[in-house]
C-alpha cells in the first residue's frame, strides 16, 4: 500500500526525506526499486550460493549448523509463497501481521509478502497475544496465523506454484510496518517504504564492504529492524551469507562465530560483556572483521575488553526505527590512535559520522545547530527516513518539523577527530525507554499496566544495571497492602506483555521521587534501581 505525504506540514515532510550532504557514491546507491525486486536480481546472478543458514542451539547450550537455502531454492519458495498468499486475497493494500522466528521460514515468509505487493507488520512472536492482536487491529493487519495452514496446503498441494514472475511492490509503498516501543504513550506503527529501506541497505553493504561471499552472524530476532534490514535485507541483497541463530545466548556466541568462520558478528553490549568476561581462552576468531553493535549503548570498558582480550575492534552505529535503521556508524579501518581516541578510550564511545545518503545535526532548544561538544537533540534527515505514524498524522507532522526527524536522543559532536567528517556521541535517551538484550521496553507501558494492579498505588519503572546481563529493567512501587508483592507484579507484566518487559529488579517503596513541578524525577529512579545495598529488593 503506497502512503502519500501526509497533509499536515507537507513542507516538513519533503525536507526531511531530501540529503544535501556530500555527494554519495554509486556503490551506496539503490539501484531497484523494491526490496524482492532487489533480491530476485541477486538470486538471477548467482543462484547456486548459499543465501542463509540456520544455527541452531544444541542440548548441550552449544551451537549447531543446521539448514541452509540458497539463493535459487529461496527465490522459488519466495514466488510459491507469494502465489498462495495472492491465491488467498493478500495483495497491495494488504498489511499481513508476522511474528517472525529467526529461521529461513520466516525470512521467506517475509519476502512472499512484500512480492505480493502487501506490506509487512513486525510483532514479537514472545509479545502476549493480547498485545499483539491490539497492535494488528490498530493498522488493519491480517494475522498470517489464521492463514498459514492454508498458504501450506496450496504449496504443498501444487508444487509447481510459482505466481507473478516479477514482485508487485513499488518504491513508495509501505514495506515494513514496525511498533516503537511506547514510551509517550501507545506504541506507534512506523511506515517504511521499499525506497527507505533500500537507500539504507545499499549505504549499509557499500560501509561493511558486504558482497558475494561476505559471511555474517546475526543473534538478534528477525522481528528488530537492525536484524532484518541489515543482517538479512543488506545481506541478501549484496550476495552474503547470513548465519542466524535461533536464540540469543552469550556463553555460546563466539564458538558460534568461529565455527561459521563468520566475517562480521552482530552482537548487542550485553553480549560482548559476558564473553569477555569468560574464563579460558577464545576459539579462533581469525576470520572476523569486527563485530558491530547498535542496539543498546556501548561502555568503554567492554570495547576495551574486546579489543585486548578478543583481538577485535566494534563497528558502533546509530539509529531507529523511524529513519529505516542506521543513520550513522564508526569507520571500519580507522587507524589505531582513531580507534582508541573515539572507542577504547573514550568517555562515551562514539556511534560515528553520518552514513551515506543521511545527514545528522544536534540541536539545541531554540531549533539551530550548536557547536561541536555541546549537548542537544540528535535529528536525521535523508531518503530513509519513516514515511510516517500510520493513523498519526499529528506525531508524524512533530516528529517531522522544521524537516528534520527529531529522535529525542540527546548526543554531541565529538571535537578534534582526524576522520574527515563530523563524529557523534549519544550522551543519553529523552525517551522514556530502557533497552534490554537489544529489546526497547517503553517505561511508560510498563507503568500503565502496574497500575491497574489492584493494591498498587504508584509505580515508576527505569533501568538497572546486571553485571552479566547490563542494562536491565527495574520498578519502584508504592503499594497500598504487603498482599502486593514481586511475583505478583512480573506475574501482570507476562500476562499483558510479554517476558520481555518483566523487570528484573522490583523495588517497593513509601513514595516515588517527583520534581518540583509534580512530574515523576526519572534520573533519581534510575538511582535508586541502581543502588546496589538496599534491603527492599525483590
Amino acid at each position: 500500500m503506497t502512503l502519500s505525504k501526509p497533509a499536515a506540514a507537507p513542507a516538513d515532510w519533503v525536507a526531511a526525506h531530501a540529503y544535501h550532504g556530500p555527494p554519495v557514491l554509486a556503490a551506496a546507491r539503490p539501484r531497484h526499486g523494491s526490496v524482492v525486486g532487489a533480491f530476485a536480481h541477486r538470486a538471477a546472478a548467482q543462484p547456486s550460493a548459499p543465501l542463509l543458514t540456520e544455527v541452531v542451539s544444541g542440548v548441550t547450550g552449544g551451537r549447531a549448523v543446521g539448514r541452509t537455502v540458497t539463493y535459487s531454492e529461496a527465490l522459488t519458495q519466495v514466488r510459491a509463497r507469494a502465489a498462495a498468499l495472492s491465491s488467498l486475497g493478500v495483495a497491495s493494500g494488504t498489511r499481513l501481521g508476522l511474528r517472525p522466528l529467526n529461521d529461513i521460514d520466516s525470512f521467506v515468509t517475509i519476502l512472499a509478502t512484500l512480492w505480493t505487493g502487501a506490506a509487512v507488520v513486525l510483532a514479537n512472536p514472545r509479545d502476549a497475544d493480547t498485545r499483539v492482536a491490539e497492535q494488528y487491529q490498530r493498522v488493519g493487519a491480517v494475522d498470517y496465523r489464521t492463514l498459514q495452514e492454508q498458504v501450506a496446503a496450496r504449496e504443498t498441494g501444487r508444487p509447481g506454484l510459482a505466481g507473478r514472475p516479477v514482485p508487485a511492490a513499488a518504491a513508495d509503498d509501505i514495506a515494513v510496518v514496525v511498533f516503537t516501543s511506547g514510551s509517550t504513550g501507545r506504541p506507534r506503527a512506523v511506515a517504511q517504504s521499499h525506497r527507505g529501506i533500500l537507500a539504507n541497505v545499499a549505504a549499509v553493504a557499500a560501509h561493511h564492504r558486504l558482497g558475494p561471499g561476505t559471511r555474517l552472524f546475526a543473534c538478534l530476532p528477525l522481528f528488530h529492524v537492525n536484524a532484518l534490514e541489515f543482517t538479512g535485507f543488506a545481506s541478501a541483497i549484496a550476495g552474503g551469507r547470513l548465519f542466524m541463530a535461533d536464540t540469543f545466548e552469550p556463553l555460546s556466541y563466539l564458538s558460534a562465530v568461529s565455527a561459521t568462520a563468520a566475517h562480521i558478528a552482530s552482537a548487542v553490549p550485553s553480549i560482548l560483556s559476558t564473553v569477555t568476561e569468560r574464563s579460558g581462552g577464545a576459539p579462533d576468531l581469525s576470520q572476523l572483521r569486527y563485530f558491530v553493535s547498535a542496539a543498546a549503548p556501548l561502555a568503554a570498558p567492554t570495547a576495551r575488553r574486546v579489543h585486548e582480550r578478543l583481538g577485535k575492534r566494534i563497528v558502533q552505529g546509530y539509529g531507529l526505527s523511524e529513519a529505516a535503521n542506521f543513520s550513522c556508524l564508526m569507520p571500519p579501518d580507522l587507524d589505531d590512535a582513531g580507534y582508541a581516541q573515539l572507542m577504547t578510550e573514550a568517555e562515551i564511545p562514539a556511534v560515528g559520522p553520518a552514513l551515506a545518503g543521511n545527514e545528522v545535526a544536534v540541536l539545541g532548544a531554540d531549533g539551530l545547530p550548536v557547536p561541536p561538544g555541546v549537548t542537544g537533540e540528535i535529528v536525521v534527515r535523508g531518503p530513509n527516513v519513516m514515511i510516517g505514524y500510520l493513523g498519526d498524522v499529528a506525531a508524524t507532522a512533530e516528529a517531522l518539523r522544521g524537516g528534520w526527524l527529531h529522535t529525542g536522543d540527546l548526543g554531541r559532536e565529538v571535537v578534534g577527530t582526524a576522520v574527515g567528517a563530523p563524529v557523534f556521541q549519544v550522551t543519553g535517551r529523552a525517551k522514556h525507554v530502557v533497552k534490554v538484550a537489544g529489546h526497547t521496553v517503553g517505561l511508560e507501558e510498563v507503568e500503565r499496566v502496574l497500575l491497574g494492579v489492584d493494591g498498587v498505588r504508584a509505580v515508576a519503572a527505569g533501568s538497572a544495571v546486571d553485571r552479566t546481563a547490563g542494562e536491565v529493567l527495574g520498578i519502584l512501587a508504592v503499594r497500598e497492602s504487603a498482599r502486593v508483592d514481586a511475583a505478583g507484579l512480573r506475574a501482570a507484566i507476562e500476562e499483558r506483555l510479554g517476558p520481555d518487559y518483566v523487570p528484573r529488579l522490583v523495588r517497593f517503596v513509601d513514595s516515588l521521587p517527583l520534581l518540583a513541578n509534580g512530574k515523576l524525577a526519572r534520573l533519581e529512579v534510575s538511582r535508586l534501581l541502581r543502588h546496589e545495598a538496599d534491603p527492599g529488593c525483590g
